[in-house]
């Protein structure tokens, strides 16, 4: 809902949003909310953000004890062909 009214041009901005999200749910223990959240993160940084890149790569060193868990993994695999 947050990012409804942002603008096309704000991609970078969505991305810093959904990131920052992403990591205070993971701070939470909300894995799958903060995976969620970190795809979508990595859909917005596609198209060539490598500053968005590398703050999914930032969040996912944060789910490292959650390693193991599907969501966990499939942010991973999404990740390597980043």
């Amino acid at each position: 809902q947050a990012l409804t009214g942002c603008s096309t041009g704000g991609g970078r901005f969505q991305v810093e949003l959904l990131t920052g999200l992403a990591t205070a749910a993971a701070r939470q223990g909300r894995v799958d909310e903060a995976c969620g959240l970190g795809m979508q993160s990595l859909d917005l940084a596609a198209a060539g953000s490598e500053v968005g890149v590398t703050r999914v790569r930032q969040l996912r060193r944060d789910l490292d004890r959650w390693h193991d868990q599907a969501d966990v993994i499939a942010l991973n695999s999404r990740l390597q062909s980043a």
